[in-house]
This record gives C-alpha cells, structure tokens and sequence, in this order.
C-alpha cells in the first residue's frame, strides 16, 4: 500500500499561518472592545453595538465575499481584507471618540469577511479534493482553539498594561498577516 502525501504542503501551511495571525489578530481585540467603548464615553447600549458590528458585518457580506471569491485572486482579496484589518486596527489605537471606534469596527469587520472567506475557499482547493474535510478540521477546530486560547492569555497580559496597547500589539498582528502572503 503507497503511503499518502500528507496535505501540510509549504502553501497550506503558509495559509493557516496567515490564518492564525489574521484571526488572532482579531481574537485578541475582541473581548476589551466593550470596555474601551465605555472609557470613551458611549453608553452600554452603544458599547454593545460597537462590540457586535463586526459580527453583523460579517453576517450580511459573507455572501458577497464568496462571490468575489469566485471572480477575483483570492491572494489579492485576502491582501485587501488584510490591510482593511490594519486600518481597522490602527484606527481603534488613535480613535477620539466611540463613534469613530464604530466606523474602525466596521472597516475591520469587512477586512475580516474578506480574510476569513479567501482563506478558507483558498486552503479548499489547496488540498486534495478527498482531504478537504481532514484540513477544513484543522483549519476550524485546532488553529480556532489555539487562537482564542492565545489571545485571551496575552489580552489579559496586555489589559494589565493599558487597552491602547492591546489595540497596538494587535495592530502588530494584523500586518504579520499582509507578511506571509
């Protein structure tokens, strides 16, 4: 019996490290947005709105990501995606007010549509179509649990110091990602 290749091939193992860095990224930021919302001065209900944007975001373009996905380099929408992150990131460090952190929310929330959408189709056709399953399990359920247990160590590590320094580490983060396209 031949052995098999195993489908950790140089560019999926790019892929889910620029997955990894791109959702840490955002993992990371996730849990002091409430709070910081609050210390410049938006009400728990505005917090809470500015909190789950991303969310929203994500839930009405997601189809419009799989469709671009189908017509354009994944590589240069998951670029774009990344850089939107970036921006997104950089504007939750030098925001002056909660109303501009809602509008950084919202670039970040369409740069996250098109990472998590590019990288997932992309790492599907990367892989044998009999693994698609075997790496799709990887890809949502061991490096998902790596990230969110991560970034809520070095969160609460970085919440010590001040929530400006979590939004620049995460800053950080995010361009890794634009880095290992």
């Amino acid at each position: 019996m031949a052995k098999e290749k195993s489908i950790f091939t140089k560019d999926v193992v790019l892929v889910m490290a620029a997955s990894f860095f791109f959702m840490f990224s955002n993992m990371y930021c996730n849990p002091l947005i409430n709070g910081y919302a609050q210390d410049l001065g938006a009400s728990s209900a505005f917090a809470g709105i500015i909190v789950g944007m991303m969310s929203i975001v994500s839930m009405f373009l997601r189809p419009i990501a799989g469709n671009l996905t189908d017509r354009f380099s994944k590589y240069s929408l998951a670029f774009w995606g990344g850089i939107l992150c970036f921006i997104g990131v950089a504007g939750y460090v030098l925001t002056p007010n909660s109303a501009f952190l809602l509008i950084c929310r919202l670039i970040n929330g369409l740069g996250f549509v098109l990472c998590t959408v590019c990288m997932t189709t992309w790492l599907s056709y990367l892989v044998p179509f009999n693994h698609v399953g075997e790496a799709m399990s990887f890809y949502v359920n061991h490096a998902g649990t790596l990230e969110y247990v991560t970034s809520g160590f070095l969160q609460g590590t970085a919440h010590c110091f001040s929530t400006r320094f979590g939004g620049v580490s995460e800053g950080h983060l995010a361009s890794l990602n634009l880095g290992t396209h």
